[in-house]
């Protein structure tokens, strides 16, 4: 059983068929802006919010679970939320990170996300203040992005 499939299908419940090969769970207009860096490969995926909805309903619902892989390396996950970038919507994501934190650790199971593998998918342009921004790094998120290559660069995977 893959690291995700262990995260989400014994530790939240989740039904199995809801994790799927590679990144075929993200919606296709998402899946053609995130691709893995070279070395990496999409292992499974999951939409989160579509496997969850029913059990939670009016929750503030994280979008995309991704599992990585390289070789000689720990497989990861990466959570990948996609939603309007604007500056009225920093409180929102602070609240979607905020269930997806809750969700794992109820879970036991599950590695916690922080800003390394969290993933603001922008839709639209990007219209962030300043101060908002500084809320958003102060709450350990990074600032939106139009395309994502994961791992990101900058971390240390």
């Amino acid at each position: 059983m893959s690291l995700l499939e262990t995260c989400l299908v014994r530790g939240c419940g989740i039904e199995t068929p809801s994790v799927c090969e590679g990144k075929q769970a993200l919606a296709s207009e998402h899946g053609r802006v995130v691709e893995a860096a070279r070395g990496w490969r999409f292992a499974k995926s999951i939409n989160l919010d579509q496997a969850l909805r029913r059990r939670f309903p009016n929750d503030s619902r994280w979008d995309y679970g991704v599992e990585l892989k390289a070789p000689n390396r720990s497989p990861r996950i990466d959570w990948i939320e996609v939603h309007p970038a604007s500056s009225s919507e920093v409180e929102t994501m602070i609240q979607k990170k905020k269930w997806l934190i809750s969700l794992l650790e109820r879970a036991g199971s599950c590695p916690l996300p922080a800003s390394t593998n969290l993933h603001w998918l922008a839709t639209g342009g990007v219209h962030i203040d300043a101060q908002r921004r500084r809320r958003l790094q102060a709450a350990g998120l990074r600032m939106p992005e139009k395309t994502l290559r994961l791992p990101i660069s900058r971390d240390k995977a």
